[in-house]
């Protein structure tokens, strides 16, 4: 059962000839075979990316654990109605932490019944999970599911099959200092509160519209430097690194792969080969980070890992949405997950889409949030009940109030009828000023960001990086790639530019398939 497009077009032509038998992996179940709970008493364990609350009883950071929280509602709920099924969860915080206990426990047969993950980590787990084909399948046809999710699921895997399924979704966004943007002349951009200190306009700054293109959006940048000198006449510390800059995309292979995808630039393929399956390193893909390293030059953009050191004992850099809140930052590129982090005082939040690389390119948004995997187990109906547990969360009430209070959002277009997400679209109709209350800015944001989804997801334009058994590093060189090429000091010519970004690529290309 191999993750490329050549596998499973022989896993199609082998099915239509014999559903009998799974695709290259004899233990396990073939597209048309999953089974079906039959009421007895089972138990699924349940690895979730989840963080585990410290402190109960303090209120004041539960927005963090508000997800662990839903899960214990939801498991709780599920018991009452299926009395015989356990449900035992364990919260990892992070994805990376949940890979590697899965990859440890591949070797001593202790895998979970079900996981959040991503196509990259499922990918090394292929011959261990369980084929959900004919779920999806079965999915597909329910046109209540939101097809777009589904799209791109099984897109990661080269287009045929599935082996994991969509979960909660968030995607990326351009987000932008609503008053910075509607300054018109030597006026304030929002309101003297908390530590904001609200920018003063040049005389000769203009309204500034949205950008469509990423040319288009460096334009603004620049504009930004001339009207607001005085936040960026110093935008670098002593270590290089950028304590203003009018744009900050923050995960710098994300910045990679959309421009990618935006631009039909051929960078990975789902296929077990370094020839035909890591595609980066061409020179069209040179040439837009050539491009990128011009207007890093310029001091217009730069990733999180290019910002000071919030915690230099540690290496962490700042967060970006740390400085919009101080007003050295106007223009983010992040994840919709988490909206309630962009609430401040003195300012409003636009979220907006990405902007496509050139006018004739498509607009194109990372599909993030974990998908839902399930593993192969001895007792089917093991099996049985983790399917079942993952339909129970997904019913448009259940997700939804998930969504409500995290930002995650659902797979199921009924789910938008949820009072209290037609509520926080509602507010985001109305609107909020600077001067608007934390909670009123929190339920206008989450409404922007489940409208941006929407609209993502309606136009086709998520997409999800195709996996193969070099992706995993892959991702982790094209990060250093970007990194590197935006922290060099010494390439200022074109010449110096062009030899910079040829000598990372290579690198960056021997990392990905050694």
């Amino acid at each position: 059962m191999k993750f490329t497009k050549h596998a499973s077009a022989l896993c199609l032509a082998f099915i239509a000839a014999s559903a009998l038998t799974a695709c290259g992996n004899d233990s396990g179940n073939s597209h048309s075979d999953l089974p079906t709970y039959n009421g007895g008493e089972v138990t699924v364990s349940f690895w979730n990316n989840y963080a585990v609350d410290p402190t109960p009883e303090d209120s004041s950071d539960d927005y963090n654990y508000k997800a662990y929280y839903y899960m214990k509602d939801m498991i709780a709920a599920f018991n009452q109605k299926y009395p015989n099924i356990t449900i035992k969860t364990k919260a990892y915080k992070n994805y990376p932490a949940i890979a590697s206990d899965v990859d440890k426990g591949l070797k001593d047969g202790n895998t979970p019944s079900m996981a959040i993950t991503y196509g990259t980590y499922a990918y090394n787990w292929e011959e261990y999970l369980l084929d959900v084909t004919v779920k999806g399948q079965e999915m597909e046809k329910d046109p209540d599911y939101i097809k777009s999710y589904l799209d791109v699921e099984k897109q990661q895997y080269g287009g045929d099959a599935y082996y994991t399924l969509p979960f909660g979704k968030s995607a990326e966004s351009l987000m932008v200092n609503h008053e910075v943007f509607a300054a018109v002349g030597a006026t304030a951009a929002g309101e003297q509160a908390g530590s904001y200190p609200a920018p003063v306009a040049a005389t000769s700054k203009k309204a500034y519209a949205h950008p469509g293109t990423f040319t288009e959006m460096m334009d603004l940048a620049r504009a930004m430097k001339t009207d607001y000198p005085e936040i960026f006449a110093n935008q670098k510390d002593e270590n290089n690194y950028f304590t203003a800059v009018p744009l900050c995309y923050e995960t710098p292979e994300n910045l990679f792969f959309t421009i990618m995808e935006s631009e039909g630039i051929p960078y990975v393929a789902a296929i077990d080969s370094a020839k035909d399956g890591v595609l980066f390193n061409n020179e069209r893909a040179k040439e837009a980070m050539v491009q990128l390293k011009k207007w890093n030059n310029e001091g217009l953009i730069c990733c999180s890992d290019n910002l000071y050191l919030s915690d230099p004992s540690k290496g962490d850099h700042q967060y970006p949405s740390t400085l919009f809140a101080e007003g050295k930052c106007f223009m983010i590129i992040a994840t919709t997950r988490g909206s309630a982090w962009m609430v401040g005082d003195g300012y409003t939040v636009d979220y907006t889409k990405l902007p496509g690389w050139k006018d004739a390119s498509k607009v194109k948004s990372t599909s993030q949030g974990g998908s839902m995997c399930f593993f192969q187990k001895s007792n089917k109906q093991e099996e049985a009940a983790a399917l079942l547990f993952y339909d129970f969360l997904n019913t448009a009430d259940n997700f939804a109030k998930l969504s409500v209070s995290t930002d995650y959002c659902p797979i199921r277009a009924s789910s938008y009828e949820n009072e209290e997400i037609k509520a926080n679209v509602q507010a985001a109709k109305n609107g909020v000023v600077a001067s608007s209350s934390k909670a009123e800015k929190t339920k206008a944001y989450a409404g922007q960001v489940l409208a941006l989804n929407q609209a993502y997801a309606e136009n086709g334009e998520y997409f999800m990086s195709p996996v193969n058994k070099y992706s995993s590093k892959m991702r982790s060189a094209i990060k250093a790639l970007v990194v590197n090429v935006f922290n060099d000091q010494e390439a200022k010519t074109d010449e110096a530019i062009k030899s910079l970004v040829e000598s990372e690529f290579a690198k960056a290309y021997q990392a990905s398939v050694k």
